[in-house]
Protein backbone atom coordinates (compact mmCIF):
# COMPACT_ATOMS: atom_id res chain seq x y z
CA UNK A 1 0.00 0.00 0.00
CA UNK A 2 0.98 3.80 -0.19
CA UNK A 3 2.75 5.27 2.80
CA UNK A 4 -0.03 7.96 3.46
CA UNK A 5 -4.15 7.11 2.51
CA UNK A 6 -7.13 9.91 2.84
CA UNK A 7 -10.61 8.87 4.88
CA UNK A 8 -13.51 8.98 2.14
CA UNK A 9 -14.67 12.21 3.54
CA UNK A 10 -11.24 14.30 3.24
CA UNK A 11 -11.06 14.57 7.01
CA UNK A 12 -8.24 12.10 8.42
CA UNK A 13 -4.93 11.05 6.99
CA UNK A 14 -3.16 7.96 7.90
CA UNK A 15 0.52 7.46 7.24
CA UNK A 16 2.61 4.28 7.79
CA UNK A 17 5.92 5.14 9.99
CA UNK A 18 8.82 3.83 11.79
CA UNK A 19 11.13 1.03 10.64
CA UNK A 20 11.24 -0.40 6.98
CA UNK A 21 10.73 -3.70 8.44
CA UNK A 22 8.54 -2.77 11.61
CA UNK A 23 5.95 -0.31 10.28
CA UNK A 24 3.57 1.94 12.87
CA UNK A 25 0.29 4.11 12.13
CA UNK A 26 -0.05 7.76 12.58
CA UNK A 27 -3.70 9.08 11.83
CA UNK A 28 -3.87 13.09 11.75
CA UNK A 29 -6.91 14.80 11.21
CA UNK A 30 -7.02 18.95 10.04
CA UNK A 31 -7.66 19.90 13.57
CA UNK A 32 -4.31 18.30 14.57
CA UNK A 33 -5.76 15.53 16.72
CA UNK A 34 -4.00 12.57 16.52
CA UNK A 35 -4.04 8.89 16.80
CA UNK A 36 -0.94 6.46 17.02
CA UNK A 37 -0.58 2.77 16.37
CA UNK A 38 2.26 0.74 17.46
CA UNK A 39 1.81 -2.63 15.61
CA UNK A 40 3.83 -4.21 19.02
CA UNK A 41 0.61 -3.43 20.93
CA UNK A 42 -1.62 -5.57 18.70
CA UNK A 43 0.32 -8.56 18.09
CA UNK A 44 -0.39 -12.04 20.13
CA UNK A 45 1.97 -13.07 22.77
CA UNK A 46 2.94 -16.02 20.68
CA UNK A 47 3.80 -14.33 17.56
CA UNK A 48 6.69 -12.69 19.34
CA UNK A 49 10.15 -13.84 19.44
CA UNK A 50 11.24 -15.84 22.50
CA UNK A 51 13.87 -13.16 23.57
CA UNK A 52 10.52 -10.89 23.26
CA UNK A 53 11.76 -9.08 19.94
CA UNK A 54 8.97 -8.41 17.11
CA UNK A 55 8.40 -10.35 13.95
CA UNK A 56 9.10 -8.09 10.36
CA UNK A 57 5.61 -6.72 9.57
CA UNK A 58 3.41 -3.78 10.62
CA UNK A 59 0.18 -2.22 10.70
CA UNK A 60 -2.07 -2.06 7.73
CA UNK A 61 -5.21 0.11 6.85
CA UNK A 62 -7.94 -1.96 5.69
CA UNK A 63 -11.27 0.19 5.47
CA UNK A 64 -12.90 3.80 6.73
CA UNK A 65 -16.38 4.06 7.18
CA UNK A 66 -17.85 6.39 5.12
CA UNK A 67 -18.72 9.09 7.42
CA UNK A 68 -15.29 9.05 8.79
CA UNK A 69 -15.92 7.96 12.45
CA UNK A 70 -14.01 4.81 12.30
CA UNK A 71 -11.36 3.19 10.82
CA UNK A 72 -10.19 -0.77 10.70
CA UNK A 73 -6.45 -2.04 10.54
CA UNK A 74 -4.61 -4.93 11.07
CA UNK A 75 -1.36 -6.46 12.04
CA UNK A 76 1.04 -8.37 9.26
CA UNK A 77 3.71 -10.40 10.17
CA UNK A 78 5.89 -11.19 6.84
CA UNK A 79 6.06 -15.14 6.61
CA UNK A 80 5.98 -17.15 3.12
CA UNK A 81 4.10 -20.52 3.05
CA UNK A 82 2.56 -22.54 -0.19
CA UNK A 83 0.80 -25.80 -0.87
CA UNK A 84 -1.98 -26.64 -4.10
CA UNK A 85 -4.55 -25.11 -2.32
CA UNK A 86 -2.89 -22.05 -0.81
CA UNK A 87 -4.92 -18.97 -0.06
CA UNK A 88 -2.51 -16.72 2.42
CA UNK A 89 -4.69 -15.59 5.41
CA UNK A 90 -2.36 -12.33 5.72
CA UNK A 91 -4.13 -10.51 8.57
CA UNK A 92 -3.35 -11.32 11.65
CA UNK A 93 -6.07 -9.99 13.71
CA UNK A 94 -8.76 -6.84 12.91
CA UNK A 95 -8.94 -4.18 14.97
CA UNK A 96 -11.29 -0.53 14.83
CA UNK A 97 -10.43 2.87 16.25
CA UNK A 98 -13.17 5.30 16.90
CA UNK A 99 -11.04 7.80 15.73
CA UNK A 100 -12.89 11.07 17.71
CA UNK A 101 -12.50 8.89 20.95
CA UNK A 102 -9.17 7.35 19.94
CA UNK A 103 -10.86 4.02 21.63
CA UNK A 104 -9.94 0.74 19.76
CA UNK A 105 -12.08 -2.26 20.19
CA UNK A 106 -11.00 -5.58 18.30
CA UNK A 107 -13.38 -6.97 16.13
CA UNK A 108 -10.81 -10.27 15.09
CA UNK A 109 -8.64 -11.09 17.84
CA UNK A 110 -4.63 -11.37 16.59
CA UNK A 111 -3.36 -14.91 15.82
CA UNK A 112 0.30 -16.15 15.97
CA UNK A 113 2.29 -16.88 13.31
CA UNK A 114 0.81 -19.13 10.49
CA UNK A 115 -2.84 -18.37 10.86
CA UNK A 116 -4.45 -15.30 10.21
CA UNK A 117 -7.27 -14.39 8.38
CA UNK A 118 -8.76 -12.80 4.99
CA UNK A 119 -11.19 -9.65 5.16
CA UNK A 120 -12.82 -7.93 2.35
CA UNK A 121 -15.88 -4.79 2.96
CA UNK A 122 -18.38 -4.51 0.78
CA UNK A 123 -18.16 -1.11 -1.21
CA UNK A 124 -21.31 0.12 0.17
CA UNK A 125 -19.80 -0.48 3.97
CA UNK A 126 -22.95 -2.46 5.17
CA UNK A 127 -20.89 -5.68 4.96
CA UNK A 128 -17.60 -7.64 5.98
CA UNK A 129 -16.55 -10.70 5.04
CA UNK A 130 -13.60 -12.98 6.87
CA UNK A 131 -12.30 -16.44 6.60
CA UNK A 132 -9.95 -18.32 8.92
CA UNK A 133 -11.21 -21.28 8.33
CA UNK A 134 -14.60 -20.78 6.90
CA UNK A 135 -16.18 -18.22 5.30
CA UNK A 136 -18.37 -15.46 7.36
CA UNK A 137 -20.43 -12.76 6.16
CA UNK A 138 -21.24 -9.89 8.69
CA UNK A 139 -23.83 -7.26 9.23
CA UNK A 140 -22.14 -4.10 10.27
CA UNK A 141 -25.21 -2.32 11.19
CA UNK A 142 -26.89 -5.42 13.24
CA UNK A 143 -23.57 -7.28 14.23
CA UNK A 144 -25.12 -10.99 12.69
CA UNK A 145 -23.03 -13.42 11.28
CA UNK A 146 -24.22 -15.57 8.64
CA UNK A 147 -21.76 -18.82 8.09
CA UNK A 148 -20.88 -19.46 4.23
CA UNK A 149 -21.09 -23.31 3.84
CA UNK A 150 -18.27 -24.40 1.40
CA UNK A 151 -17.99 -28.16 2.68
CA UNK A 152 -14.47 -29.11 3.32
CA UNK A 153 -13.14 -26.60 0.58
CA UNK A 154 -10.40 -24.05 0.78
CA UNK A 155 -11.85 -20.54 0.69
CA UNK A 156 -10.50 -16.85 -0.23
CA UNK A 157 -9.95 -14.58 -2.88
CA UNK A 158 -13.19 -12.36 -2.02
CA UNK A 159 -14.55 -9.72 -4.40
CA UNK A 160 -17.87 -7.73 -4.38
CA UNK A 161 -20.14 -6.99 -6.91
CA UNK A 162 -19.85 -3.02 -7.44
CA UNK A 163 -23.29 -2.42 -5.77
CA UNK A 164 -22.63 -4.78 -2.96
CA UNK A 165 -25.58 -7.45 -3.59
CA UNK A 166 -23.15 -9.81 -4.72
CA UNK A 167 -19.77 -11.76 -2.98
CA UNK A 168 -17.87 -13.43 -5.56
CA UNK A 169 -14.76 -16.10 -4.60
CA UNK A 170 -12.53 -19.17 -5.12
CA UNK A 171 -12.70 -22.56 -3.45
CA UNK A 172 -10.39 -25.31 -3.52
CA UNK A 173 -10.48 -28.88 -2.67
CA UNK A 174 -7.08 -31.14 -2.47
CA UNK A 175 -6.11 -34.63 -1.79
CA UNK A 176 -5.44 -35.12 1.79
CA UNK A 177 -2.93 -37.64 0.42
CA UNK A 178 -0.21 -36.04 -1.35
CA UNK A 179 -2.17 -32.14 -1.37
CA UNK A 180 -2.76 -31.80 -4.94
CA UNK A 181 -5.25 -30.03 -6.55
CA UNK A 182 -8.74 -32.21 -6.99
CA UNK A 183 -11.00 -29.19 -8.14
CA UNK A 184 -11.37 -25.21 -8.08
CA UNK A 185 -14.16 -23.04 -8.27
CA UNK A 186 -15.63 -20.05 -8.50
CA UNK A 187 -18.44 -19.12 -6.54
CA UNK A 188 -21.09 -16.43 -5.94
CA UNK A 189 -23.06 -15.88 -3.02
CA UNK A 190 -26.36 -13.75 -3.23
CA UNK A 191 -27.08 -11.63 -0.05
CA UNK A 192 -30.81 -11.17 -1.09
CA UNK A 193 -31.45 -14.55 -1.43
CA UNK A 194 -28.74 -16.68 0.51
CA UNK A 195 -27.66 -18.82 -2.04
CA UNK A 196 -24.26 -19.90 -3.50
CA UNK A 197 -23.95 -20.57 -6.57
CA UNK A 198 -21.11 -21.53 -8.89
CA UNK A 199 -20.06 -19.62 -12.07
CA UNK A 200 -17.20 -22.10 -13.16
CA UNK A 201 -15.59 -25.94 -11.95
CA UNK A 202 -12.67 -26.79 -13.26
CA UNK A 203 -10.73 -29.93 -12.14
CA UNK A 204 -6.76 -30.31 -11.14
CA UNK A 205 -6.23 -26.47 -12.05
CA UNK A 206 -6.19 -23.74 -9.63
CA UNK A 207 -8.71 -20.72 -10.07
CA UNK A 208 -8.12 -17.21 -8.68
CA UNK A 209 -9.69 -13.85 -9.69
CA UNK A 210 -7.24 -11.35 -10.31
CA UNK A 211 -9.44 -8.51 -11.20
CA UNK A 212 -12.91 -6.85 -11.21
CA UNK A 213 -12.07 -3.87 -13.71
CA UNK A 214 -14.08 -0.82 -14.38
CA UNK A 215 -16.18 -2.26 -17.35
CA UNK A 216 -17.35 -4.95 -14.87
CA UNK A 217 -15.43 -7.59 -16.23
CA UNK A 218 -13.85 -10.33 -13.45
CA UNK A 219 -10.03 -11.62 -15.14
CA UNK A 220 -9.76 -15.20 -13.48
CA UNK A 221 -6.38 -17.00 -13.58
CA UNK A 222 -6.29 -20.61 -14.82
CA UNK A 223 -3.11 -22.19 -13.45
CA UNK A 224 -2.80 -25.58 -14.37
CA UNK A 225 -1.07 -27.62 -11.57
CA UNK A 226 1.51 -29.57 -13.59
CA UNK A 227 3.08 -27.10 -16.00
CA UNK A 228 1.77 -24.15 -13.51
CA UNK A 229 0.74 -22.42 -16.95
CA UNK A 230 -1.28 -19.26 -16.35
CA UNK A 231 -4.27 -19.20 -18.39
CA UNK A 232 -6.65 -16.08 -17.91
CA UNK A 233 -10.66 -16.14 -18.83
CA UNK A 234 -13.19 -13.09 -18.37
CA UNK A 235 -16.43 -12.98 -16.98
CA UNK A 236 -18.41 -10.29 -18.24
CA UNK A 237 -20.63 -9.34 -14.73
CA UNK A 238 -22.98 -7.24 -16.75
CA UNK A 239 -24.52 -9.41 -18.74
CA UNK A 240 -23.74 -12.49 -17.36
CA UNK A 241 -21.40 -14.37 -19.40
CA UNK A 242 -17.91 -15.57 -19.96
CA UNK A 243 -16.51 -13.49 -22.82
CA UNK A 244 -13.09 -16.31 -23.59
CA UNK A 245 -13.78 -20.16 -23.76
CA UNK A 246 -14.09 -22.04 -20.32
CA UNK A 247 -11.70 -24.85 -19.95
CA UNK A 248 -14.88 -27.11 -18.69
CA UNK A 249 -18.50 -26.81 -19.34
CA UNK A 250 -20.54 -24.05 -16.83
CA UNK A 251 -22.19 -25.90 -13.54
Amino acid sequence: MEATQLSPGGEWLVVRCGYAHIQDLEIVNKEGHRWVLQFKDYLAEEALFPDGELPMGGLYPIHWTHDDAYFYFYPHINYSGGGGCFYRYFMQGLFRINLDSGAVSTVLPATSLGEGYEVSFSPDGRWMVYIQRRPVLVNLQTGEETTIGIGDDHAGNFFWSPDSSALVFTTCRDSKEDGSIIQSAINVYSLASNDLSRLLVVQKQFLRIEKWDENNVLRIVNREEKTEKNNYIYYDWSVGQFVTPTPTTQP
